[in-house]
């Protein structure tokens, strides 16, 4: 699968604040941490966030942790 410049191999954080329009201090106070831990996330600088970031992050993105976090997990079974 090939990915986008500047977008994560990751998680879709980037993404999905992009098409929210907001920045990475309004995601980062949202969630309750800090920009930089966003940032260092969104540009696969930090790879193992826990739980609870993950839950953090996708609620103050309105999706789920797996549409964030697992993108390519997501298949559709018929």
């Amino acid at each position: 699968m090939e990915h986008e410049a500047g977008v994560s191999k990751l998680n879709k954080i980037k993404f999905y604040r992009n098409n929210l329009g907001f920045s990475v201090y309004k995601i980062a106070e949202l969630a309750g941490l800090t920009p930089s831990y966003i940032s260092n996330l969104e540009n696969d600088n930090r790879t193992n966030p826990s739980r609870g970031a993950m839950q953090k992050i996708s609620d103050a993105l309105s999706e789920s942790v797996q549409a964030v976090f697992f993108p390519d997990d997501e298949k559709v079974v018929e």
